[in-house]
């Protein structure tokens, strides 16, 4: 019975190195899953750090985009303020060009007026040849603009 008592005390010792090899690979297994699943679980915290990150700078960036939509709210307010009041003046000058172009035609057709009576009330040479003779007077006509503040003596 001894060597059979060996023989069983063998198998006994190989099954229990089987055991205890498949008991540490069980072991290896389950230390590489949870070191897989911690780096998974640090890398998830991390990915949710960044994201919370990028989420506080776009908010950020989108409070200052509404801060300056508002300000380019108010210059455009101000400038359509401004641009009314430029098409106003631009009214009021052009009814005062049309004013001052109407008197100004007033104007030009008194001074022409003014033109034909004093040409009217001048001697044409001709007539001073008769009555003066032709190298008796000199007559020196030239008004400065149109007409002539000078008299004949």
């Amino acid at each position: 019975m001894l060597e059979k008592d060996k023989e069983l005390l063998l198998k006994d010792n190989l099954i229990r190195d089987e055991d205890a090899r498949i008991r540490q690979y069980w072991l290896i297994g389950a230390l590489a899953g949870l070191s897989a699943l911690t780096l998974f679980v640090l890398l998830l915290a991390r990915n949710i750090r960044q994201t919370q990150k990028a989420t506080r700078l776009l908010a950020a960036k989108n409070t200052e985009i509404e801060d300056q939509k508002q300000q380019l709210a108010r210059q455009n307010a101000v400038l359509s303020q401004v641009n009314e009041e430029l098409h106003v003046t631009l009214d009021l000058v052009n009814q005062q060009k049309t004013e001052i172009q109407h008197q100004h035609e007033g104007l030009q057709a008194s001074i022409a007026y003014a033109l034909r009576i004093q040409q009217a009330m001048l001697p044409v040479d001709h007539r001073l040849d008769m009555l003066l003779g032709a190298e008796q007077y000199i007559v020196y006509y030239r008004p400065r603009d149109v007409v002539s503040g000078d008299f004949y003596f």
